[in-house]
């Protein structure tokens, strides 16, 4: 086996390891999502238990909230993209959320998988350097002796 060999098994290696590291981050930036995803649908179920005279915060961002009421609980303002806000049904909006978190936990499973996929094929080809090092060191000696 030749060292050429090695090193394209070794730059394999390594371009599968990157590959891992991208989806790991892809990975966090959905788990990300999928959590809020299941905080505001905690939110929607916390806000039919409050009464409409309570006091709510309500976050503004940066750990700044405002002290408000919420005055209907039958619609939501929601973004549908491209910084647009639409008034719809919160059961509308309980659905779109579920299944959005339904999607979201299916994207983070096929990722999970590449990931066990890739990390095994890296196992392989780790096996295989090995292999191919521990056969050429093999050789390298018997080549010296020849020349005596």
């Amino acid at each position: 086996m030749s060292d050429q060999k090695i090193t394209e098994k070794y730059v394999m290696l390594q371009i599968f390891q990157q590959n891992i590291e991208a989806l790991k981050n892809q990975q966090d930036m959905i788990e990300k999502q999928f959590l809020e995803t299941k905080s505001t649908l905690n939110a929607l179920e916390e806000m039919k238990t409050i009464g409409n005279d309570n006091e709510v915060l309500i976050p503004l961002g940066s750990g700044c909230f405002a002290k408000g009421k919420i005055t209907g609980r039958e619609s939501l303002l929601t973004g549908i993209g491209a910084g647009v806000i639409s008034d719809k049904k919160t059961a509308d909006v309980k659905k779109i959320l579920d299944e959005r978190s339904e999607e979201i936990e299916k994207v983070m499973e096929e990722i999970q998988a590449q990931i066990e996929q890739m990390a095994e094929k890296m196992n392989e080809i780790g096996s295989e350097i090995q292999s191919m090092a521990g056969k050429q060191k093999m050789q390298e000696p018997n080549s010296n002796l020849s020349g005596l």
